[in-house]
């Protein structure tokens, strides 16, 4: 995998190295949330499901580390219900776990 480097700037200058990260974290978070948002694109035109609560879940990942504790939740609950009418047992099992870990 190519090393892609330090993340873009997020403008403006901080002298706390922690705004810094958490900055960087942000553009990170908005950029891998845009780039999961362009596969969903794909998967859901192509009908894959299985793939679409994957990526669900993971936007579920994004949105939480980010703050953005609404829009986690509508993606959990999209996973979640994905897996359950698709009879995913394992993957709906191991997503709970997940909220349960956190908890």
């Amino acid at each position: 995998m190519a090393d892609l480097g330090a993340p873009p700037a997020c403008g403006g200058t901080h002298k706390h190295p922690n705004l810094r990260r958490i900055g960087r974290l942000c553009v990170w978070s908005s950029v891998i949330a845009a780039v999961v948002g362009f596969v969903l694109g794909g998967v859901i035109s192509l009908g894959m499901r299985p793939l679409m609560a994957h990526c669900h879940l993971g936007l579920r990942k994004v949105y939480r580390r980010a703050g953005e504790l609404e829009l986690a939740h509508e993606h959990f609950a999209t996973a979640t219900g994905l897996y359950r009418t698709m009879n995913m047992r394992f993957w709906m099992e191991r997503a709970e776990a997940e909220i349960t870990e956190e908890a």
